[in-house]
């Protein structure tokens, strides 16, 4: 176990291997760990080895006493428990429900719902192995009755290798590739138990097997009719089973045409289903490529009618600088800049007498407006 230490792992245990001494030495190679444990262990405090008072509380009390890292807790159930841990808090708890026979006292309800430690409900959780073990060795242990000790343990190994014979066997049974491996039916515990006490006795199984007659103190053999009798069940059996497995590979069959037929039908479908996608998209992109072009018609009719209103404009201001230049008989008087601003003889006549101007006439010599944005006098003078 010392390359698992020092890793953070947490080890569950049973009453057997559970202790104080164990628990702190664990803990300090940082291995948590959590088990039932015996009220007469090491460890234990001294008022919780005594529970018969305690386990006159009511249904879901629990109690704890902790010494530094190692915690004690007694819960009241069916019976008192007491939980040993390293890692666990003794205030924390779950509720669970529990069935019970006193309808007078819980209102007539069968379940109920009380308060569990978490150092137990873990336990319960992590534990489901080993108490399986434990029960399916029960059923059939070759445990008997006995005053030395040794006698115990040495039959306890015998179950739990047989037990583990049992599970490697049943594994093994996943890998179809072994002829020898193949048992009809289910296989269970009892199953091979007796073709393992056949094996190791030597008993083939169409033989009869011999029985012991506690009156005459002797082995027996079973008589013969009875076993011409088993062997023709166990015929009419196995027509049976061949019956049953051609009736289901007829099944498996059909099952396997539908599901052929199913698979075709859903490719058809998909197939379809992607036809009608591309016949859809080269609508649409048709439809875009119409609009398209509609929208680049309207953009040239615009884009014309825009031209034909520039020629227009252009066409009226070339009238206006027409209109707006001298006579030709005139074309000797242009205007010039002068060194300063007097007043415009035509502003003065019209009774416009702040208006000035810096433009004069260069035949004429007379200061007129050139500039003015409502009027032209140099053009009205010479008119």
């Amino acid at each position: 176990m010392d390359p698992l230490l020092d890793q953070g792992y947490t080890v569950y245990t049973d009453q057997f291997y559970t202790s104080g001494p164990l628990y702190k030495e664990l803990y300090s190679r940082g291995t948590m760990a959590c088990g039932t444990v015996q009220q007469n262990r090491k460890g234990v405090p001294q008022h919780f080895k005594n529970p018969r008072v305690f386990g006159k509380s009511p249904r879901g009390s629990f109690r704890y006493d902790r010494d530094n890292e190692l915690l004690v807790i007694q819960w009241v159930d069916r019976s008192v428990v007491t939980v040993m841990s390293n890692l666990h808090s003794g205030h924390l708890y779950t509720p669970c429900e529990r069935f019970t026979k006193d309808r007078a006292k819980y209102e007539g309800h069968h379940k109920i719902t009380i308060s569990r430690p978490e150092a137990i409900g873990d336990y319960n959780i992590h534990m489901g192995g080993v108490d399986k073990s434990d029960q399916m060795i029960k059923y059939y242990e070759v445990l008997h009755k006995s005053l030395r000790y040794w006698k115990k343990i040495f039959l306890h190994m015998i179950d739990l290798a047989v037990f583990n014979s049992y599970i490697m066997f049943t594994a093994l049974q996943q890998h179809p590739q072994d002829p020898l491996l193949k048992r009809k039916g289910q296989y269970t515990q009892k199953d091979f138990r007796c073709e393992l006490m056949r094996g190791l006795a030597g008993i083939d199984v169409d033989e009869p097997v011999p029985r012991y007659c506690a009156s005459t103190q002797r082995v027996v053999q079973v008589r013969p009719h009875l076993h011409y009798q088993h062997q023709q069940h166990i015929q009419t059996l196995q027509q049976q089973m061949q019956q049953q497995q051609m009736q289901q590979d007829l099944v498996i069959q059909t099952l396997q045409q539908r599901m052929h037929q199913q698979q075709i039908q859903h490719q058809q479908d998909i197939q379809q289903q992607q036809q009608m996608h591309q016949q859809q998209m080269q609508q649409q992109q048709q439809m875009h490529q119409q609009q398209m072009q509609q929208l680049q018609q309207q953009h040239l009719l615009q884009r014309q009618q825009i031209e034909q209103q520039i020629q227009l404009i252009q066409q009226q201001q070339q009238q206006q600088q027409q209109q707006q230049q001298p006579n030709p008989r005139h074309s000797s008087h242009i205007p010039i800049v002068a060194e300063r601003s007097v007043r415009c003889i035509v502003c003065v006549s019209a009774g416009r007498k702040n208006t000035k101007t810096r433009y004069r006439c260069q035949e004429c010599n007379v200061p007129l407006c050139v500039s003015s944005a409502e009027r032209h006098c140099f053009l009205t003078y010479h008119s």
